[in-house]
């Protein structure tokens, strides 16, 4: 009897251990995924505060200068805003009760809010400068809400890692009911989701990836398209 209680007893520290022991990794877990995300979130804000100069810099010196500004700086802009996007997402899907989350919600606001002065700047720069690097614009909402957002999320995510900075791809999240994104929902007549708006013509409902590197194609020429 004595055996079995001593044996009773070690079970319940070691489940007890265990038990507070997957409590603080997941905790431990989260605060960095927060931290990455946060970094990410403030090198997206410090890039749209440095374009912005550039492109003070750009009216200062003229023409010549914004366009090697943008021919730098955008290789680089519209990959890191992609991948933090997918980072939030990442987190979003690791976390049940992230949705409900206040920060979270924040960081897709600021995050979204981001991504509009990017591609107002992104398409600025084929105004003044002739850059045909192919825009695609993805309109979603929650997956209970929109059955199909998530899978051309998958697609464009498989694209997206295929084509890197040859395409400028932007997700927007209709749920976050941000001015700025509802100006742009407004503007390309979005009435249905998961939306994208590829070169400025929208195709609504769910496009596979055949549909959507054809259209690519027929507008820009990328290494993915098939060699003529």
């Amino acid at each position: 009897m004595e055996i079995k209680k001593r044996l009773f007893l070690y079970a319940f520290i070691l489940t007890l251990v265990l038990f507070i022991g997957l409590v603080l990794l997941n905790r431990f877990m989260d605060d960095h995924r927060e931290q990455f995300i946060e970094n990410g979130l403030q090198d997206v804000v410090n890039n749209a505060n440095e374009l912005q100069t550039m492109l003070l810099m750009g009216d200062v010196y003229g023409e010549k200068m914004t366009c090697l500004i943008f021919s730098e700086k955008l290789k680089k802009l519209d990959k890191s805003v992609w991948t933090l996007g997918l980072k939030i997402d990442e987190y979003r899907v690791a976390s049940q009760d992230f949705l409900e989350n206040p920060w979270y919600l924040e960081q897709k606001t600021i995050f979204n809010q981001q991504e509009v002065l990017y591609l107002s700047l992104l398409k600025r720069s084929k105004q003044k400068c002739g850059f045909t690097t192919p825009i695609i614009l993805f309109f979603y909402q929650n997956s209970d809400d929109c059955k199909k957002c998530d899978d051309q999320s998958f697609v464009l995510g498989d694209i997206n890692r295929k084509a890197g900075t040859e395409v400028s791809i932007f997700s927007f999240d209709i749920d976050r009911n941000l001015t700025t994104v509802n100006l742009l929902k407004n503007f390309y007549d979005i009435t249905e989701l998961p939306c994208l708006v590829i070169e400025d013509k929208k195709y609504c409902g769910m496009q596979d990836n055949a549909m959507i590197l054809s259209t690519l194609c027929q507008n820009a020429t990328i290494s993915l398209c098939p060699k003529q």
